[in-house]
């Protein structure tokens, strides 16, 4: 599995982050980051942004992140896929 790719907790893993992955491993362009067109998949309501907050950062991708954007490591902070 190629490195933050759409990773998902289970039993095992239950934060979602595949074992060995680097925190801040992805850049912006590898995580295809951009405008959320549905505020259902904001960054401001994924598990790896923090603060929730209007600019944050997030566990996976580096630099500011923007509460209104997304990327394809997006996942709800209460675990569903949006």
């Amino acid at each position: 599995m190629a490195l933050g790719r759409n990773v998902h907790g289970n039993a095992k893993n239950p934060g979602g982050v595949e074992m060995g992955e680097k925190i801040w491993g992805l850049s912006k362009a590898a995580s295809n980051y951009k405008p959320a067109l549905k505020p259902s998949v904001r960054c401001d309501g994924c598990r790896y942004m923090f603060p929730r907050l209007p600019v944050g950062t997030c566990k996976l991708v580096r630099g500011l992140i923007k509460g209104s954007y997304t990327c394809d490591e997006f996942l709800p902070a209460g675990g569903r896929e949006g």
